[in-house]
């Protein structure tokens, strides 16, 4: 029962903010004065407000970027020498490294092209 009261508690929490988020997109005035007119604490106002407005996803076109890589001094090796290569697709990204890629790089890459705007 203590479960059903909580969840209802949330819930009515929940429609109180979208309505205070909802009257504030249509009052004009800035977060802080909304806040001060209608008695509200700013840093739970933003929290809310964060839950709601979430930013549209990018839609970027799915698409293969090359990035140029040397190998070896000539740029060159046979190809019975090449090592084997590894992809993985993440979100709308194809991503092909050797299989002795460096994870620390692949993970700064990946942060990158979330943070991209197309």
């Amino acid at each position: 029962m203590a479960n059903e009261d909580r969840t209802a508690e949330l819930e009515a929490l929940r429609r109180y903010w979208k309505e205070q988020i909802e009257s504030f997109q249509g009052s004009g005035l800035s977060q802080s004065e909304f806040c001060r007119r209608q008695n509200l604490k700013f840093h739970r106002f933003v929290y809310w407000r964060k839950k709601f407005i979430r930013p549209a996803a990018p839609t970027c076109p799915p698409g293969i970027v090359e990035l140029p890589f040397a190998i070896g001094t000539a740029g060159w090796v046979p190809e019975a020498l090449k090592p084997v290569r590894l992809a993985v697709g993440i979100r709308n990204y194809r991503i092909e490294v050797e299989r002795d890629f460096d994870p620390i790089a692949l993970r700064q890459l990946i942060h990158v092209l979330d943070q991209m705007q197309c």
